[in-house]
């Protein structure tokens, strides 16, 4: 799945990453329903996040203050490297 859409590169990065198969097997599932790549790529890159704010190794629930503590993790990632540019303001009116 990952080599139809990623470089080679890409495709490193999402193999070595945890909960591979439950990962594969979404996008299988979406692709399945005529998911593009394009799209495909994007909801690859955003189980790749959740599994890391998570901190996902195996299947496991996830209850809500884990979502809101790695929620408050991803907001601190998006300000400090994605968008340096943000202002605070910004930040704050992603209501996470």
């Amino acid at each position: 799945m990952f080599e139809t859409i990623f470089t080679p590169y890409g495709v490193h990065r999402h193999r070595s990453a945890p909960l591979l198969l439950e990962r594969e097997e979404f996008l299988a599932h979406l692709q399945r329903r005529g998911t593009g790549p394009v799209c495909l790529r994007a909801y690859a890159s955003r189980l790749n996040q959740i599994v890391r704010f998570l901190n996902l190794t195996i299947v496991r629930g996830v209850g809500s203050s884990e979502i809101k503590l790695a929620a408050r993790r991803a907001k601190t990632h998006v300000a400090d490297r994605v968008v340096p540019s943000l202002s605070q303001h910004q930040i704050n009116e992603m209501n996470i």
